[in-house]
């Protein structure tokens, strides 16, 4: 596992779609995602992400270029695990418990909190809502598409709403 420690920038209001040149304005530099959980899936997409906060805000950007996308959950707290997704990890709390943040390439949400993999509450669907997102693709719905292509997805989280 990897610690980071993502950059405080002091501003007081930030909308998804701003992330990318927020991001470049302040060399937030991106950091890639390159090992392989599962060897059953070898697959492997070239990814990279950059996090800040604002204090109060998490600010998350991800660019993705795989081969192809896929993107049939189209509302929250669907199985965004069986689209082209990426998760975020967070443990604020000493007790051992973690936040696990999935977003598919069209920024369709699963946020879930607990100790374990089996043992996580989902957030519920009024905090979700709440959380503004950013999606190159778009928001809409996609099967499979066969092309390469590069994805990128942003995602402001904040405190509040990390909802134990």
């Amino acid at each position: 596992m990897k610690y980071l420690e993502a950059r405080h920038l002091r501003l007081s209001q930030v909308k998804a779609v701003d992330i990318p040149a927020l991001f470049n304005q302040n060399n937030i530099p991106y950091n890639s995602i390159d090992v392989i959980n599962w060897h059953a899936f070898p697959y492997c997409p070239k990814v990279e992400f950059a996090i800040a906060h604002t204090g109060d805000t998490i600010l998350l950007h991800y660019r993705v270029e795989e081969d192809g996308v896929r993107a049939v959950a189209g509302e929250d707290l669907g199985h965004v695990w069986e689209d082209s997704c990426c998760e975020f990890f967070a443990s604020p709390d000493a007790d051992g418990s973690y936040y696990n943040l999935e977003s598919n390439c069209i920024g369709t949400i699963l946020l879930c909190n607990g100790k374990g993999r089996e043992e996580r509450m989902q957030a519920p669907l009024s905090a979700l809502k709440k959380i503004d997102r950013w999606a190159s693709l778009g928001r809409k719905v996609t099967r499979v598409r066969d092309k390469k292509r590069l994805e990128k997805v942003g995602n402001l989280v904040k405190n509040s709403y990390l909802y134990r």
